[in-house]
């Protein structure tokens, strides 16, 4: 017996560390290089910075390898430890999703000079750009902890959708602070390619964008073991029907 239904090994034990881990790694970037770039000069945070993305990458494999090398403990899904495999690979599969974004967040922290006028464009969004930030993060964090028992309860469904709406109204009141600095203070809005000083907000958006696609879905996630169980007794009520 216990050769097809085996006993949860290394892999599914750390698995909920592990994508503890990354995420925190991805909010400590983010946090750090809006921190950053909201100062008034160049600083060895950069290089933490810079250090921070290209080991994230590492831990991405890691991640990755351990959600592939943990399926076979669930026996393919079943039971609370399948569904805590199914919720954490369908988060790290979509949490990662932006993790080339932050390529260009490095490249941002990197080249950033501290111009004067770089410094009145961040000194403006400073505030909008720090709460959206956390909001994403907050918002991250709690798609992860739902992972942590195998299930989603209407609680944590609540607190979610709580958070997206926050991420969604915070998204909203940087778009005004920008818009509002542009009409007062005549600052122009080139294309990325013309100046770096929007691509720390652009990528910022895009990622809070992306997490609340993440947990949007996230509310009426089915497991597929489910379906499955669910379909068999579909198939089996109706033969003891037509049976008789």
């Amino acid at each position: 017996m216990a050769t097809f239904v085996p006993r949860p090994l290394l892999n599914i034990k750390v698995l909920f560390k592990s994508s503890t881990d990354v995420t925190d790694a991805i909010c400590d970037i983010w946090r750090n290089t809006v921190d950053y770039m909201c100062g008034n000069h160049r600083t060895l945070r950069r290089i933490y910075i810079e250090k921070s993305i290209d080991l994230l990458d590492t831990k991405v494999s890691k991640l990755n390898g351990m959600i592939s090398g943990s399926w076979w403990e669930t026996c393919g899904g079943i039971g609370r430890c399948g569904r805590r495999w199914e919720l954490i690979q369908a988060y790290s599969s979509n949490a990662v999703d932006f993790q080339d974004i932050l390529f260009a967040v490095q490249s941002c922290a990197g080249k950033a000079k501290f111009s004067r006028r770089q410094i009145t464009f961040y000194e403006a969004l400073k505030s909008p750009m720090e709460k959206l930030c956390q909001a994403t993060s907050d918002l991250l964090h709690l798609c992860l902890e739902s992972c942590k028992d195998g299930s989603i309860d209407d609680d944590e469904k609540e607190e979610i959708q709580e958070a997206i709406e926050s991420v969604r109204s915070e998204s909203i009141m940087l778009l005004d602070a920008y818009a509002g600095m542009v009409s007062e203070q005549g600052v122009p809005a080139p294309g990325l390619s013309e100046s770096s000083d929007h691509v720390l907000m652009v990528a910022l958006m895009s990622w809070s964008r992306g997490i609340r696609s993440l947990a949007e879905p996230w509310l009426q996630l089915v497991f597929f073991f489910d379906v499955i169980v669910a379909s068999c007794c579909c198939y089996l009520l109706l033969f003891c029907l037509f049976s008789f």
